[in-house]
């Protein structure tokens, strides 16, 4: 996958263990991380899907064979938010400030929240199996809206509470 940078002048991109920086300028791709050495078994830390924040402090990676870690793309350094929640089609929406990750694992078992700078991880889903979809922010980022069965919700990032507002046969 690729990410633009907030300079609409660099992409960011994985290339297998690590990510790199190319900017249009013709200049060669520049690594963030060297994680090529990591680990003996070649599966063990690909990146399989990243996603920039809109400020472009923050990657979030989608690491195999099954955790969500968050790059700090200022001093390199990966921190790893989950670990077993799995990562098969793994939908990632971070909020317009940059604070807030939104992501759901496992072909949309779930929805959860975590907080780019204290990686606070939280679950927002409360059906079981919770099917949720489509997380999209608000502009201001104080609210995250998103469809779980048969119902639309809202998240107030503030405090940190779950809401229902409608039911409908098809969200």
């Amino acid at each position: 996958t690729l990410s633009w940078l907030p300079d609409s002048q660099s992409l960011v991109f994985p290339q297998e263990k690590d990510v790199f920086v190319d900017r249009l300028d013709g200049s060669p791709p520049q690594p963030v991380t060297d994680n090529s050495t990591s680990s003996d078994d070649w599966f063990e830390g690909q990146i399989g899907q990243l996603a920039s924040s809109p400020d472009g402090r923050f990657q979030a990676l989608n690491l195999y064979p099954d955790g969500l870690a968050i790059l700090n793309m200022e001093s390199g350094e990966t921190v790893h938010v989950t670990d077993g929640l799995g990562i098969d089609h793994l939908t990632l929406k971070w909020s317009p400030d940059s604070q807030w990750l939104a992501f759901t694992p496992n072909y949309n078992q779930g929805l959860f929240v975590v907080n780019a700078n204290t990686l606070e991880n939280t679950k927002l889903s409360t059906d079981t199996p919770p099917l949720t979809y489509f997380p999209a922010w608000s502009p201001d980022s104080k609210q995250l809206a998103f469809s779980q069965q048969n119902a639309l919700f809202l998240w107030d990032s503030e405090t940190q509470s779950t809401s229902e507002l409608t039911r409908a046969d098809y969200i």
